[in-house]
């Protein structure tokens, strides 16, 4: 909606104009009227019209001079002169004035200024577009790093105003935690701008986007050069939950939302948006989306992803007892990690920088395995995940997962002694998929076949042939419960090409067919 003000010293005129229309049913707004130049000054700084309608001849301040006044001060306005002069001399000195056009007293009707405003709205909207273009790719190229430094400055201003950082949180947080892909959101300006509440006293300034998944808003007080957090703070938390039911409702995405007060200079807007974003991965470890204010949300994020050799040492614990199925061992290892952080409101760093590099070992394990990999087992347990919200959900399928793959380890937590038995373990659980013969794993080693059984009996207490039926055996108990998996699927991915002796083996190991353990052990979860 296109606004305009109107000034005349004739209050005859001056009302004939105001009325002549409806003007909110063709989609302007009458800002109000001005007796003269000097009154209209202030009215175009208060109320920011986009067109001025502007008498010459008037008292205190005319209309030419008024003209010279708002190009003087850089005002964004297009300036339309009244006048009963035809004379062209004195329509080249107002052009010179910075007037936009110029319109007869005795034109002003219906069929003259709609027409006339039809045509302005579009060069207005135009302009802002294009404007909006410049300003967007200006302010990214900064955050980017790619701005010449001898243009940096070019549009810092001294205005306050908040600084936003938007962050797209996955819909499913586990996604997030082991970097799997989103689909891209394109949003515009235009669509943070309908969101702003139309009675409050914020404006957007300016959006542009960070990364894939981040944008940057810059919110100011109408009219005003100073931007008060205290008085403004219940409209600024009303426009940012109305952000986030936006991406909730429009994307079927969540939004988390930090933000910061101050100056519009390029340097300063650069290093509060970068050290949002560093801060900002520890969002995902929230237990719901609040809306902080970034020092409040720094200080709960003590440390990055740096050091911590003991914690390091500690979860290298935690990937060997579940590689070797000690799962006491395990417990007590995930049992003093958690308590290196306590609760993840005390240090949001650490409790980031833990649960990413159990995701990293967990990757690695089901990679030793020969199990789909961490991203693809995530995506395929959406059901399931989307339900984990709070932290100590996140901990839990943490936990879960890694007394799983404890699971698979048959040799129930004894430790074995020699050197080509452990790596022929290894062996086997790369590569249970696939035909495999003492003959075959013992070559692997560096051991005739008949000395690798022998050794391997007296190491585990078991043959090579039972030992690789008991692992398969657990690889598909893991799979019927933590896969969307059809029986013959797995069947092939433990190394069996008979379906039907598959189920045989694992009823004899069981107890149950296939389908009943599924069954039985999903009621348990």
């Amino acid at each position: 909606m296109a606004s305009f003000i109107i000034v005349d010293d004739e209050p005859l005129a001056l009302e004939s104009f105001a009325e002549l229309l409806n003007w909110d049913q063709y989609g302007y707004k009458l800002l109000g009227c001005a007796a003269n130049g000097e009154a209209a000054l202030q009215l175009i700084k208060d109320k920011k019209p986009d067109i001025v309608f502007t008498d010459i001849r008037m008292p205190i301040m005319d209309g030419l001079e008024l003209c010279k006044k708002v190009r003087e001060k850089n005002l964004d306005v297009k300036m339309v002169i009244l006048t009963a002069y035809r004379d062209f001399d004195y329509a080249q000195k107002a052009l010179s004035c910075g007037v936009t056009e110029y319109l007869l007293k005795n034109q002003i009707e219906e069929e003259v200024v709609l027409p006339l405003l039809e045509r302005l709205s579009g060069e207005i909207e135009e302009q802002r577009r294009r404007q909006g273009i410049s300003q967007n790719h200006y302010y990214q190229s900064l955050m980017l790093n790619m701005l010449p430094e001898e243009e940096a400055g070019v549009q810092g201003e001294s205005r306050q105003c908040c600084r936003i950082l938007l962050k797209r949180r996955s819909p499913y947080i586990l996604e997030e935690l082991a970097d799997c892909g989103t689909k891209d959101i394109t949003i515009s300006q235009k669509d943070i701008e309908k969101l702003l509440l139309p009675d409050g006293d914020l404006e957007l300034l300016q959006m542009f986007w960070l990364d894939s998944t981040s944008w940057g808003l810059l919110v100011g007080e109408k009219g005003k050069e100073f931007f008060s957090l205290t008085e403004k703070q219940d409209q600024l938390r009303e426009l940012l939950n109305r952000i986030q039911d936006y991406f909730r409702e429009q994307h079927t995405a969540r939004v988390i939302a930090l933000f910061d007060v101050g100056i519009i200079r390029p340097d300063v807007l650069k290093a509060s948006f970068h050290e949002m974003q560093d801060f900002s991965g520890c969002c995902i470890f929230m237990d719901r989306q609040e809306i902080v204010p970034y020092i409040q949300f720094k200080n709960r994020c003590c440390n990055t992803d740096t050091g911590h050799r003991e914690l390091r040492e500690l979860m290298g614990e935690v990937r060997e007892a579940a590689q070797r199925g000690r799962k006491e061992a395990l417990c007590e290892s995930l049992d003093r990690l958690k308590k290196e952080y306590s609760t993840p409101y005390s240090d949001l760093g650490k409790y980031r920088y833990i649960c990413r590099h159990l995701f990293y070992h967990l990757d690695e394990m089901r990679n030793e395995n020969a199990l789909t990999p961490l991203k693809e087992y995530v995506t395929r347990q959406k059901e399931e995940i989307s339900k984990l919200i709070t932290a100590e959900q996140i901990w839990q399928w943490i936990v879960h997962e890694f007394l799983e793959l404890a699971s698979m380890a048959s040799d129930t937590g004894k430790r074995v002694n020699n050197r080509k038995i452990d790596q022929s373990l290894q062996y086997i659980h790369e590569h249970y998929q696939k035909k495999l013969t003492a003959r075959q794993v013992g070559a692997q080693v560096g051991l005739s076949e008949v000395y690798f059984s022998n050794l391997f009996k007296k190491e585990l207490g078991m043959t090579f042939g039972d030992y690789l039926t008991n692992y398969r055996m657990n690889v598909a108990k893991y799979l019927l419960v933590n896969g969307d998996y059809k029986v013959y699927e797995i069947a092939e991915m433990t190394g069996y090409t008979s379906p039907q002796y598959f189920s045989q083996l694992f009823q004899r190991e069981t107890g149950y067919t296939p389908m009943e353990y599924m069954a039985h052990r999903g009621e348990a979860k």
